[in-house]
């Protein structure tokens, strides 16, 4: 399991949910020191990616770069990555200046993670994770939940994090965070995990020109995102609600095309009407009905056979 630590976490605008406003006037000499601490504190694990930032663009980076040379005066085999406003990726606002940036990300709200995703993925010299987006419970619903992370994974990011309403802030009042560490977007998306095991996910290029997905593709939050293996093994497309998918099957190799639908809140498959279909030209796909859950949300996923 990956753990993210923040060694100093600076806060929305720089105000008083952080430490931006303390670590000024702390001085960079003890910052430093600060960061020697916590990397001496974590040098047992090999499971840290250092997350520097937190939803502000500071102005004054040499705050945050004294701790991260301190990080590196310890050690230098975690990754680091950064954490910026809405709206900003890793990459985008840091630029290529600061050599300690390891891993990109994408910040979004629940209609952007594809367009976002897409720039990152056209731009970026390193991999990048959809690192936050609508938490559930607060402008996202459960099926939204799982539209953000499969958005991102299907527009080239290496993986994704989920936010619910009260476990981010540990609410205690009745309901309490511990009663939502079970909602319908934590326990579903590992189905999401489940699927792309599966399959040699690393070769999957995400489909922005619409040229496999050329019908149905939606738009904003309703986008349904589409991505095909390198060599045209196979192909994943979700989409958020019932609508028809038009696919050009042509473009996978092999003489035939397997049509699963896979349900993202079960990690069941029901096989499409008709299948195989012969790998020629375009097709149209339409989900029967709601998912297990009762939510119309799909994952179709098609297999080049022999």
């Amino acid at each position: 399991m990956l753990v993210l630590v923040t060694p100093a976490y600076l806060g929305y605008n720089g105000g008083s949910q952080g430490w931006y406003q303390e670590m000024g006037q702390a001085g960079n000499t003890v910052l430093q020191d600060y960061g020697r601490y916590v990397a001496t504190r974590f040098q047992a694990y090999d499971n840290v990616l250092w997350v520097h930032g937190g939803d502000y663009n500071p102005p004054d980076r040499t705050r945050m770069r004294a701790i991260v040379n301190g990080i590196l005066e310890i050690e230098t085999t975690r990754l680091h990555t950064f954490h910026g406003e809405r709206g900003t990726a890793a990459l985008e606002w840091l630029g290529t200046g600061e050599t300690w940036l390891d891993v990109d990300n994408i910040y979004t709200s629940k209609s952007t993670v594809i367009a976002e995703a897409q720039g990152e993925y056209n731009r970026s010299t390193m991999p990048f994770f959809f690192i936050e987006g609508a938490y559930e419970n607060d402008t996202a619903t459960g099926t939204e939940t799982r539209q953000q992370a499969w958005q991102a994974v299907l527009s080239g990011a290496t993986g994704q994090l989920m936010g619910e309403e009260l476990i981010w802030r540990f609410g205690t009042a009745s309901p309490t965070w511990q009663s939502r560490l079970d909602t319908e977007g934590a326990s579903t998306l590992v189905h999401l995990r489940t699927l792309l095991e599966s399959y040699a996910w690393w070769t999957l290029v995400p489909d922005f020109a619409n040229a496999f997905l050329t019908g149905g593709m939606g738009s904003s939050a309703a986008r349904a995102p589409a991505a095909r293996a390198a060599d045209g093994s196979f192909a994943i497309i979700y989409t958020r609600d019932i609508r028809n998918l038009t696919v050009n099957i042509g473009l996978l190799t092999g003489s035939q095309v397997r049509a699963r639908w896979y349900d993202p809140t079960s990690g069941s498959f029901a096989t499409a009407s008709g299948s195989p279909f012969a790998a020629t030209g375009s097709r149209i796909f339409r989900p029967i009905g709601n998912n297990s859950r009762g939510k119309p949300d799909w994952v179709l996923v098609l297999d080049a056979l022999p």
